[in-house]
């Protein structure tokens, strides 16, 4: 039986595009790019975990299944080499168009990115494709339209015509139909079938274009047979060889390099055996490496004897410079194109004759960069062809490397040595003044050691030679984010303090030197990027890498970095299992032997997590300890001491960081200076960054570092930065717009000179640029471009924080809206606050929280868990300078008044110390008494709290800002809530020191008070106070005078037989019970005897301590 007329017992599967037809509407490109595509049918093998398309997420449906029948387009070449070797496809080697409609536009992008990358074509393939896209000449009219009904006459129809809830194409019969046969022509638009007459008298023509296209029978298994003419390099390499041996000859062949054969073999032959082959050159990575020994090929050949060239004029070709540079970049396309540069120049003769400019092919790279858009090169060319303008002169000759699918980072170094010559005045990004080129201000000595120093760049960094880059976005390196240039010898200071501060040398005997490095330098230096760079180095190194930040707008949260430090700390030991059980043991036997760890137990929640308390061992084993007054920071300086004694060591080592210690309190300031000085705490690195601009001689901060430098067993370290010099600010340019060096240079100086190589300025003026469209990422050379005229013309402000706020008023305004609350509430902000302000019924802060992801996305914020951040503190600056000057206090009140109504219960007390801030900043707007009476509690619930954690200096700025709303008639009205401010004032100022503000409160206390109930309080804190200044005297003569009110009177002249009679009454009333009936005695609750007591302790202590 004849095989067409055979039965057909299985579907097909796959059907090639191409049809006889294809001359007579499209290009000769485009019937080459049909010929090497086919279409096929998604099967249930397609989809396992062997199948040819796992990888394509389009194959499975809604409810990921096997999408079985739809209908995708794929390489002959990749999908036979997949089929019979590793079952895996190349990268964009299939693609499944959503709609009949959409097959041309697919069967595009596979032209642009597939064609020439394709791993599995053969080289004489790409070549007939570089051949053909040369060609002038283009595609009828409505060619897509062509292309949709070629693929209806395939049986494609859209899945939504077959009634299916799934997208893509499918098969009308479910099964490819032979129809695809026919002749499709195109009359104005108007897509006919022509009969089967018309077959036959066009059999012919059908049969050249199989020739053309190399379609042929063999195309059931899947590959394309392209018969290509021969290539002649074999011819020119040994024109090479030959010219080499002759040195006559030498000087012609390397004369008309640029113009005739393949530039590869010449510079190759130079080559040592040793060297890399550049035939065998396959991946990116391996032709970056062949390009370095074309460096070296011609380095080599500048060398050269005289002699060796040939002494005729020629000769000036190795001499001048450029004509090398040119020479390499013919190179490196070959390399990468698989064919010289020069074989486009029948497109340019083409030009010259005024042909039209073919449409199918890929629009080339712009002349210039001076261009406000990708788009309007396209239109450019539009523009040329209808006023006749003649753009020969300024198209380039060859086709550019982007639209062979090279990476864009290589295609930009190419161009810019084929174009070395030439010189661009507005150094845009696309051609590069040579005259710019040569002062990158590096160590090179020619413009070939530059090219060599891009190229090594390039192949140290295989992550900037992909072709995905992202569009659009841009990703800048700064400050915190992750990538730092330039501190290389910070670095290195870093590492050799850590390695001082564990070395076994410097704790021999038990007795070491402790390390202290201080980083300081401008606001947007990078200080905290060079810590948080390095952090990974000490976590390589064993070390645990706690981070606290003070925050200018909390100040009224002393120790507050250094409790969050503590707190990651403890989550650190309690998530490391093989160690926490020792961990455990040795905190308790510390903790035990020392008194207790309540202070810090309070202050550090997480230190439970390593701490099991047991309150029946507590009661029955342990004895419970109180503190008052200033025993409470001694106490907690000397527990945090205690946790890193136990748990610090030199095979166990800890780096602190503290930032921004110029804003800094004064206990934080003591407890540094007592970890650091610790001589028992062994392998901890301490490392506190600051603004050196901000701290003055008389600065808190200088005044302790001072001390700290005087003590004879502490190292410190000053590492201090500066701003970015001209190499590394380049290095951070290229790295973010993953383009080298020296393409990058002519926006680094730019930069440079706008932002004078500040860290966080550079990159937020970059930023900038990227926003006005002065930098911007170009579709068609797939790569980042600026306008470098624009750039260098642009006014700037000297203050990175202006900067900022003219980029933050560009902003959707429900997210300056969103960045305003978070900016008031400080630098680091609980999403919790959010949420409860997101339940206003008022508009502008409907949606605080997605307003605030969207700051995220924009980089102006971090978020980490439910907490959100600024990226820079600058940056917060900008974001509250968004509120006029004149609305800050009433924006801060209306804060604090809706997260006080629209809290629960709980979740006041929670963020409790938040709402008093905003409430008081404004305070001085309200004017209704009650709200006021309500601000005052509130007021002292927060200072009792605060004290509560030994927090004693927010507590007295508490207390003393509900002081300031009392007014004299609240003595009468709200009389018990003066009193208690007034004494939670006095009590908190004593533990501070602050003595002179204490007696205006204790006098205030003692003339308003009515009882002697109302005074005991106040006398009791004043007597403590007397006894701290060292007044003992004052202390126990106003402790008697209290006790005699309270019926306890003393004799004012005590004699020896009186003493004996009161002990001896004393032991017959001990004497009268025994033990037991000791024990069951009831407790004392009388007040007055109860104060009694509590005056008499005093006394006891005082009159000891008089005595000695």
């Amino acid at each position: 039986m004849n095989q067409s007329t055979a039965p057909r017992t299985v579907p097909r599967t796959s059907q090639p595009l191409t049809c006889p037809s294809d001359h007579q509407a499209l290009s000769e490109l485009m019937c080459f790019v049909r010929s090497q595509l086919e279409a096929f049918v998604v099967t249930e093998a397609d989809g396992g975990d062997s199948g040819l398309y796992r990888r394509y997420a389009h194959i499975r449906r809604s409810d990921g299944q096997t999408d079985v029948g739809r209908v995708g387009i794929r390489c002959v070449h990749c999908h036979s080499a997949a089929s019979r070797e590793d079952g895996k496809m190349a990268l964009n080697a299939a693609s499944f168009p959503k709609s009949t409609s959409l097959v041309y536009q697919a069967a595009r992008n596979w032209q642009r990115y597939h064609l020439m990358q394709c791993p599995t074509a053969p080289r004489d393939f790409k070549e007939r494709y570089l051949k053909i896209s040369g060609k002038r000449g283009r595609s009828k009219k409505h060619s897509a339209k062509y292309w949709e009904k070629c693929c209806r006459n395939m049986g494609m129809v859209d899945g939504t015509e077959l009634g299916s809830s799934e997208e893509g194409v499918r098969l009308r019969t479910g099964e490819f139909e032979d129809g695809a046969g026919d002749l499709v022509m195109l009359d104005l638009g108007l897509a006919n079938v022509v009969n089967s007459n018309n077959v036959e008298q066009c059999s012919d023509q059908a049969r050249s274009v199989d020739d053309i296209h190399g379609y042929n029978d063999g195309m059931n298994d899947g590959v394309a047979l392209l018969p290509v003419s021969p290539v002649e390099e074999p011819q020119a390499r040994r024109s090479s060889n030959s010219a080499m041996l002759d040195p006559a000859r030498g000087c012609e062949q390397l004369t008309s390099a640029l113009h005739e054969g393949p530039c590869v073999s010449i510079l190759s032959n130079r080559l040592d055996a040793s060297i890399i082959s550049l035939k065998d050159a396959s991946t990116t990575v391996d032709k970056l490496k062949a390009s370095l020994s074309l460096i070296e090929a011609a380095r080599q050949m500048r060398c050269s004897p005289k002699g060796i060239i040939g002494d005729n004029n020629d000769g000036s070709l190795l001499e001048d410079e450029d004509n090398v540079l040119q020479l390499i970049g013919a190179g490196m396309y070959e390399l990468f194109a698989g064919m010289p540069p020069t074989a486009q120049r029948t497109s340019n003769r083409s030009e010259e004759r005024g042909d039209e400019i073919f449409g199918d092919d890929l629009p080339a790279i712009p002349p210039g960069s001076n261009h406000e858009s990708c788009n309007n090169s396209i239109h450019q060319n539009k523009r040329e062809r209808r006023l006749g303008t003649d753009s020969s002169k300024l198209r380039k000759p060859y086709v550019p490397l982007v639209d062979l699918g090279a990476p864009p980072a290589v295609c930009a170094l190419v161009s810019r040595l084929l174009d070395c010559t030439e010189n661009d005045g507005s150094g845009g990004g696309v051609r590069v003044n040579r005259f710019r080129w040569r002062r990158r201000g590096t160590s090179c000595n020619t413009l070939i050691d530059e090219v060599e120093e891009d190229l090594h760049f390039l192949a140290a960094r295989p992550e900037l030679l992909s072709n995905r880059v992202d569009c659009g976005k841009l990703a800048l390196f700064g400050p915190n984010g992750g990538t730092i240039f330039g501190r290389e010898k910070e670095t290195a200071a870093l590492l050799d303090a850590y390695d001082r501060a564990t070395s076994l040398e410097n704790w021999c005997g038990g007795q070491g030197t402790r390390d202290v490095v201080l980083v300081s330098g401008y606001s947007g230096t990078g200080k905290s990027s060079l810590v948080w760079n390095v952090r990974a180095h000490f976590a390589e190194r064993g070390a645990s890498f706690i981070l606290g930040k003070y925050d200018a707008m909390q100040q009224l949260s002393p120790l507050s970095a250094i409790m969050l430090a503590l707190g990651d700390y403890c989550d650190l030991l309690a998530r490391d299992e093989g160690r926490i059980n020792e961990v455990r043991e040795a905190v308790t036997a510390a903790f035990s032997s020392s008194g207790g760890s309540t202070v810090l137990l309070n202050l550090v929640p997480n230190m439970h997590k390593i701490i099991k308390a047991n309150k029946e061992d507590n009661s029955n084993d342990q004895r419970e300890f109180t503190f008052a007054g200033r025993d409470v920071m001694k106490c907690l300086i000397f527990q945090v001491r205690t946790l890193f004694r136990a748990t610090c060591s030199r095979e166990n080592p800890v780096v602190m960081c503290l930032d921004d210690l110029q804003w800094a309190d004064e206990v934080s300031l003591e407890l540094m200076h007592a970890l650091v000085s610790d001589s028992d705490i062994q392998g901890l690195l301490f490392i506190g960054c600051f603004r050196d601009n901000e701290v003055g001689a008389g600065h808190p901060l200088m005044a302790r570092l001072g001390r700290i430098r005087q003590s004879h067993n502490v190292n410190v370290s000053a590492v201090h930065l500066g701003n970015l010099d001209m190499t590394s600010l380049n290095k951070l340019i290229s790295e973010s717009l993953r383009l080298p060096p020296g393409t990058t240079f002519p926006l680094a100086e730019a930069v440079l000179s706008k932002t004078d190589g500040n860290a966080l300025f550079s990159v937020q003026f970059l930023s900038s640029l990227h926003d006005e469209g002065m930098l911007y990422f170009s579709l068609i050379s797939r790569r980042w471009e600026w306008n470098i005229n624009k750039i260098l013309s642009k006014d700037i402000s000297d203050s990175v924080v202006e900067v900022m706020v003219v980029k933050l008023l560009k902003l959707e305004l429900e997210v300056q809206e969103a960045l305003k609350m978070a900016a008031a509430f400080g630098g680091k902000s609980e999403e919790s606050l959010f949420e409860i302000i997101d339940r206003s019924a008022d508009g502008a802060t409907s949606s605080t929280i997605n307003s605030l992801d969207e700051a995220v996305v924009e980089g102006l914020m971090i978020k980490n868990g439910s907490s959100y951040r600024f990226s820079h503190d600058q940056i917060q600056c900008a974001a509250y300078f968004l509120i006029p000057e004149t609305d800050q206090l009433s924006f801060h009140l209306r804060m604090g008044q809706l997260l006080w109504k629209l809290a629960s219960e709980e979740e006041l007390v929670d963020n409790l110390f938040v709402v008093v801030n905003q409430l008081h900043i404004g305070a001085s707007l309200i004017t209704d008494k009650s709200e006021k009476i309500n601000l005052c509690e509130l007021s002292l619930l927060a200072g009792k709290k605060s004290s509560a954690m030994s927090a004693f200096l927010p507590a007295a700025s508490y207390l003393n800002a509900g002081i300031v709303l009392l007014a004299a008639e609240d003595w009468e009205i709200n009389r018990k809530l003066c009193f208690d401010l007034y004494n939670s004032c006095a009590e908190a100022e004593y533990i501070l020191g602050k003595y002179v503000s204490m007696n205006c409160h204790i006098e205030e206390i003692l003339q308003r008070a009515s009882t002697l109930q109302e005074q005991l309080r106040a006398n009791f804190t004043l007597v403590q106070s007397l006894g701290s200044m060292g007044c003992v005297s004052d202390a126990i003569h106003t402790a008697m005078s209290v006790l005699s009110q309270l019926g306890e009177s003393f004799p004012a002249c005590v004699t020896e037989a009186g003493i004996h009679v009161e002990m001896a009454t004393t032991r017959g009333l001990l004497l009268s019970k025994s033990d037991d009936e000791i024990l069951k005695l009831a407790l004392m609750e009388d007040p007055e005897k109860l104060s009694a007591m509590k005056f008499l302790q005093l006394i006891t202590f005082y009159a000891f301590t008089e005595k000695k």
